[in-house]
């Protein structure tokens, strides 16, 4: 009887310099990384570009799943992290704030301002300073969204 040695995709023993376990990597990660990097960069060429980048990335190799609190976490980090710099070096303008500063509703503004931190890119005190409101606010914004998301 011969015995064959199967190698299967364990998110504790990861070693991502293999390409199997970045397949693996990818079926389970890519689509949520996907969203995320689309929310941040609108064209598709160009957010496919970033995704495929994002998975062949020396980054991904220093993941380790035993220290790392959450794979998931750490892949939207990098995801994020990568489209936000994608965008900037295709940016005409550096400093590119949405002109809509009025905006009604809690919830709506929580949206708002967490796509300003989140997706465009911008600190809370830039935030509050544009929008002219004070920072605990803006902070309270995005930890409301945050809730928001959490329970939809």
């Amino acid at each position: 009887m011969s015995t064959t040695n199967v190698t299967t995709y364990s998110p504790n023993k990861l070693d991502v310099r293999t390409d199997s376990n970045r397949l693996h990597l990818y079926e389970r990660y890519g689509a949520m990384a996907y969203g995320v990097i689309l929310q941040i960069v609108p064209e598709t060429d160009q957010a496919q570009r970033v995704l495929i980048d994002l998975f062949s990335s020396v980054q991904l190799e220093a993941l380790n799943p035993a220290t790392t609190q959450g794979l998931a976490s750490s892949i939207i980090r990098m995801a994020r992290s990568r489209a936000l710099a994608a965008r900037k070096t295709n940016s005409t303008s550096h400093d590119h704030f949405p002109s809509t500063t009025t905006v009604t509703g809690n919830n709506k503004q929580a949206k708002f301002v967490f796509n300003l931190a989140f997706c465009q890119g911008f600190t809370p005190e830039t935030i509050a300073q544009r929008l002219r409101i004070p920072y605990s606010d803006v902070m309270q914004a995005i930890h409301e969204y945050f809730l928001f998301l959490r329970t939809s």
